[in-house]
């Protein structure tokens, strides 16, 4: 990760010189699959403390670089990308939006359709009409209430509850704490009386089946991303295998689309090849690996969007740069199929 950002921080310096065409030709690699999660010119609270999204000026500056070096592509030409064994005639793009948000709705969608731009966006199917709220959403909220709000309290359980994670601060806790022990986030929030319930009524951040399956008749297309967002790596073979079904099912139930597709929450990494072997019927799979050669034909790694600071153009350049580095050292292969 230290590698990648001091090669994003030395394409920044050196973007006016490096150009796409050049890198293109380096790697060999003129089709990306850049992803988003959101969009706003505010940090939602639930968001706040994680990552920053783009704004709209930056994810409109983002596109018009894309839209210069390649030509977006649709589901259907990203299915001839994974069937062809022969080198797309002219650079090509698809994009993806990780979580369902409303700012897909609200923000991307609108700003897409007009460029031109096709999508997908992957859903968790238990968060779909704001069911619940994705563990780490509601570590932010927390991690805002600390900082922020000025709340009466049970100050003596919190200090229990910050003494049995061995931390004195309770939003170092909540960001740190995984999967497994997300019941301890819902377990502070009683303590303070934050009530996530009422967050998800009131501000609404996930889409509602109604707008995804406007948004479908516009030409949009979805995905799953599990059910409650694990790390995968962190969850048994069996729980991935029912996380990613019943997420899929929900996509298959609700949705009148042609193809199956599935993206990883947060990363691929430790996940079995049985797993691919499991669901080698669905039609493309997705990670956030970066710009990789995959071994499994429906297995297509992305570039993530939001890690920096930087612009677009400078992550994708060096996303190219990181590629060459690593195939001096034969790293240019995902090595997560063990």
């Amino acid at each position: 990760m230290l590698i990648r950002k001091a090669v994003i921080t030395t394409a920044s310096l050196f973007k006016g010189i490096i150009s796409v065409r050049l890198l293109m030709k380096l790697t060999g690699k003129n089709v990306i699959f850049p992803f988003y999660h959101s969009v706003s010119d505010s940090y939602p609270a639930h968001i706040h403390h994680l990552y920053h999204p783009k704004t709209t000026k930056q994810f409109n500056s983002d596109l018009d670089f894309l839209l210069k070096h390649y030509c977006p592509m649709d589901i259907n030409e990203v299915i001839s990308f994974r069937d062809s064994s022969k080198k797309r005639s002219k650079p090509g793009f698809f994009l993806s939006f990780d979580d369902g948000l409303k700012e897909f709705y609200e923000i991307i969608a609108p700003v897409l359709l007009k460029k031109g731009i096709p999508a997908a966006c992957f859903l968790n199917s238990g968060f779909v009409d704001n069911k619940d709220l994705f563990y780490r959403y509601k570590a932010s909220l927390l991690c805002d209430y600390f900082l922020k709000e000025k709340k009466e309290y049970d100050i003596s359980k919190v200090k229990d509850w910050v003494k049995n994670h061995q931390n004195n601060r309770p939003e170092k806790i909540l960001l740190s704490l995984p999967y497994q022990k997300k019941e301890d986030i819902d377990t502070l929030a009683s303590l303070v009386g934050l009530d996530f319930k009422s967050y998800l009524a009131v501000q609404k951040p996930y889409m509602t089946s109604e707008q995804i399956m406007e948004l479908s008749r516009q030409g949009f297309y979805f995905g799953a991303h599990s059910i409650d967002h694990p790390m995968y790596e962190s969850i048994s073979s069996s729980e991935q295998i029912r996380q990613t079904e019943l997420s899929l099912r929900w996509q298959s139930e609700n949705l009148d689309q042609k193809y199956s597709l599935f993206a990883f929450p947060f990363s691929d990494t430790g996940v079995k090849s049985a797993f691919y072997k499991h669901f080698e019927k669905v039609d493309l799979i997705f990670g956030t690996a970066g710009l990789k050669h995959t071994a499994v034909k429906n297995h297509i790694q992305r570039i993530p969007m939001e890690s920096t600071d930087y612009s677009g153009e400078n992550i994708i350049k060096a996303e190219y740069l990181y590629y060459v580095l690593k195939s001096l050292v034969g790293k240019n292969n995902f090595s997560g199929y063990d």
